[in-house]
Formats: C-alpha cells, sequence, structure tokens
C-alpha cells in the first residue's frame, strides 16, 4: 500500500485523538479508521494477534471495570463497554499496522502540521480580517456542539482557531494547531520532540537544538504558550541529556535547569498562572481544586473508582461547573480506582521498555520513565491520559513480542 495512505491512516488517528469535530464525531471516526486499516491488514498480522494473549487479556481486564461499575453502580453502560472495547481493539490493531513506521510518520507529520498552523499564526497578527472570517466559516463548514458554558473551538481540522484571541479575552494568540486548545497542541509536539530524541538519538543538546526538524518543533511548541508543555519540555530534555554523563551535557543540563528557572519567574503565564489558580483553589475548579477534589472522591472509593458516567458522584448527567474536573491524572484515578491506574502506567511502561528495546533504541527502561513522566504532566492539564493514543503507546511492547514470535 502506498506510504502516502499510511500517511493518511495515521493522521486521520492522531486526528480523531486530538481533534474537536472529530472528539465529537469519534464513532465514525473510528468507523472511518477500521475500514482503512483493512486495506493494511496482512495476513501475518493476524498470526500475530493470535500469538498476543497478553493484550486480549489486558484488555479483558480493563473492560471489567466497566462492568463492575455496571454492575455496583446500576449503569446501563452497555455504550460506554461497546466505546472503550473499541478504543482499545483499534489501538491494538492500530500498533500491528505501524510497528516499524509510526515514530518516522508522526514526527513527520506532527512537523507538517506545526508548520501548517504558522500560516494561520501569521495571518491572524498580518491580516486579523481574514483570520476572522475563517475562524466564522469553520464554523459553518464543520458545526460543533457548544459545551456547558457555551463555548467551542472552531476548526478546519487542520488547524482549531484561538477563541480567546478572537474575542479578545487573550493578549496574545496560543496556538492551538489542529486540536482543541493551545495544551493539546502542545502535548501532541512534546511527544514527537521525545520521539526525535530517541530516533536520532544525539549525545549532546545543542546539536539537537540546531537541527532543523528540531527547530520547527520547538517554535511550535513555543507558540502554544502552554505552561504544563513548557514544563514538560523542560522535564524531557533536562533528564534525557543529564543521563549522558559528559562535560557538555553537564552544562547543557544546568543551563536547561536554570533556564526553565528564569522563565518560571519572568513569565507571567508560567509562574503567575500556577499562583493565581492556586490561590482560587478553593473556589475554583481548576486544575489544583480539581486534583484536591478527585483524592476526596478516590479516598471514598479507592479500588473500582466512581466511573466515567457523571451521574453516579454528581447526581446529573449534564456537564457543568460543578462537574467540571479538568484535571486529567486525578479525574483517571477517580473514575478507575488505583487498581486500574497502576496496572495501566505499569503496562505502559512495560510495553514502551519492550519496544524501545525492539527498535534499538538505546535506555529504553529510562526513557520509558522519562516519556511517561511528560505525559503524567502534561495530563495534569489535559484529557490525556485515557485517550487511543496512549492506549496506542500500551500495546507496543506486546505487538513487538509477538512478532519476534512468529517471525522465530
Amino acid at each position: 500500500m502506498s506510504i502516502y495512505f499510511r500517511y493518511f491512516v495515521v493522521l486521520l488517528f492522531v486526528l480523531i485523538n486530538g481533534n474537536p469535530f472529530f472528539q465529537q464525531q469519534v464513532e465514525a471516526g473510528i468507523i472511518i479508521l477500521c475500514i482503512c486499516s483493512l486495506f493494511l491488514i496482512r495476513r501475518d498480522y493476524i498470526k500475530q494477534m493470535q500469538n498476543d494473549q497478553k493484550s486480549f487479556l489486558l484488555i479483558l481486564f480493563f473492560i471489567s471495570f466497566e462492568l463492575i461499575h455496571g454492575l455496583v453502580f446500576g449503569l446501563s453502560n452497555e455504550k460506554t463497554i461497546f466505546r472503550v472495547f473499541s478504543y482499545f481493539f483499534i489501538s491494538l490493531v492500530f500498533s500491528r499496522l505501524f510497528i516499524f513506521d509510526f515514530i518516522r510518520i508522526y514526527v513527520n507529520l506532527i512537523i507538517g502540521l506545526v508548520l501548517f498552523s504558522f500560516i494561520f499564526y501569521l495571518c491572524a497578527y498580518l491580516t486579523p480580517n481574514i483570520y476572522f472570517y475563517l475562524n466564522n466559516l469553520s464554523a459553518i463548514v464543520f458545526p460543533l456542539r457548544m459545551n456547558y458554558a457555551d463555548y467551542s473551538t472552531p476548526t478546519m481540522i487542520l488547524y482549531t482557531f484561538d477563541t480567546g484571541f478572537i474575542s479578545g479575552e487573550g493578549e496574545i494568540l496560543r496556538n492551538p494547531g489542529f486540536t482543541w486548545e493551545a495544551g493539546g497542541f502542545a502535548f501532541f509536539i512534546n511527544i514527537a520532540i521525545f520521539f526525535e530524541l530517541i530516533n536520532t538519538q544525539p549525545k549532546s543538546l545543542f546539536p539537537f537544538l540546531t537541527r532543523k526538524r528540531s527547530i520547527i518543533l520547538f517554535l511550535g511548541l513555543i507558540s502554544t504558550f502552554s505552561t504544563a508543555g513548557y514544563i514538560s519540555l523542560f522535564v524531557l530534555i533536562f533528564f534525557y541529556f543529564v543521563t549522558y554523563l559528559n562535560i557538555n551535557n553537564v552544562i547543557s543540563s544546568a543551563v536547561v535547569l536554570l533556564l526553565s528557572i528564569l522563565l518560571y519567574y519572568q513569565l507571567d503565564f508560567l509562574s503567575q498562572k500556577i499562583n493565581d489558580q492556586l490561590d482560587i483553589s478553593d473556589f475554583s475548579q481548576n486544575r489544583f481544586s480539581a486534583a484536591l477534589l478527585d483524592f476526596d472522591d478516590f479516598i471514598r472509593s479507592p479500588f473500582i473508582g466512581w466511573s466515567r458516567d457523571l451521574s453516579v458522584l454528581f447526581k446529573t448527567s449534564v456537564h457543568t461547573d460543578f462537574t467540571h474536573r479538568p484535571n486529567g491524572v486525578t479525574n483517571f484515578l477517580r473514575s478507575y480506582g488505583f487498581i486500574y491506574f497502576l496496572v495501566y502506567f505499569v503496562a505502559l511502561f512495560s510495553s514502551l521498555k519492550i519496544y524501545f528495546a525492539h527498535m534499538g533504541y538505546r535506555r529504553a527502561g529510562r526513557s520509558s520513565l522519562i516519556l511517561i513522566l511528560c505525559i503524567i504532566i502534561m495530563g495534569f492539564a489535559q484529557q490525556v491520559i485515557h485517550i487511543p493514543f496512549i492506549m496506542f503507546l500500551l500495546f507496543l511492547g506486546n505487538s513487538a513480542r509477538s512478532l519476534n514470535s512468529v517471525y522465530k
């Protein structure tokens, strides 16, 4: 099958995870993705899946929690069970189809999407009337349902408009790229930066920073003005290069650490935003207060959580300010309990370690921990923990292992 078709299928998978239009039409997106995947499946893939009982047992374990929630809380959650199962299953199939070239295709796509977003970024400042017109046009061509706050983010699929900048509430344009907001774009860019790091395996920081591909990704991340995105990048760069004990990396790691501290105190949207959220956490459900509320709920049901259904905990299925909990990590913990939470991340670490080793990347275990740490940091600000993209990473290791068993 053509390499362009493979790029299209990966792009579709990424859009299902991040684009607001596809997120609201996720069932249709999954169906289209399944149909496209059929053209890529070969006979040996079926044999691989037959040799991969561990992945199916893992899916069964996770789905069993949905069944338990239905029984314990009296839910008619058949649709939820089917939807979650479809997420896991398509992620498993996807891990077979793109085990060898996903990293390369993904990074190339994100670089292309970053460059595409720069066109709109420049347009917003140079020709704002055109930017506003395209924003209105996208709301007509790709209509979105409003959320509880009567809010949506108009999108042209490959680019989403910054409504805060358009309304005048934001002083700067935060680049959302193809995602629901700038923080979501920062998540996908940080993953691409990590993949670029382990793919090129540089032994020092500065040569990596001066590569054209790296410059594009860094500029894309900078344009998001995402607090969690910046912190995740600092953590990623620092921990990746500090493990190479040479004088250049000791100096560059120290520079990254000092620069991150300096930027934290100098940039208002970093320090001031965090301080403001901490100050109002007692009466506003921001990410910090949501973490505290989620943890209080978790304590009351630590083993199985409270399910994905809002009505169990809040006695309503309507999304409101009261039910809005924007912290993705603690929301995940509250919904499924610590057993599910622990198994999920242990399985993710094991999968990444096996896959990175299979692909010949150095320091597979350490790299896996760094990536998971970055995912958790980004997950503190975004609902990105329990999405098909992460589920896909969850199965890469078993896919590599079953591949070896087939071709021994």
